[in-house]
């Protein structure tokens, strides 16, 4: 089962992050990687159900966080 946590666009590109309850782990992955289907199966399933959703910006975080996450 997965969750969307957030999603953002940095650099022209959208990052989403998902939580994984069946594995217990966090994953990070682009909108891109969806597209040239780098993802797994279900995880893929799953993002295509709510894929304009994403696309729209439904789970943004606002621009301070964007400016936060840059910083790495």
């Amino acid at each position: 089962m997965y969750h969307v946590m957030y999603s953002c666009i940095i650099q022209q590109t959208r990052i989403v992050k998902v939580m994984d309850f069946e594995s217990g782990q966090i994953i990070h992955f682009t909108m891109d990687e969806l597209e040239k289907g780098k993802l797994p199966k279900k995880l893929e399933n799953y993002v295509l159900t709510i894929k304009e959703k994403i696309e729209s910006g439904y789970w943004d975080q606002n621009s301070s966080f964007d400016n936060t996450y840059r910083r790495k």
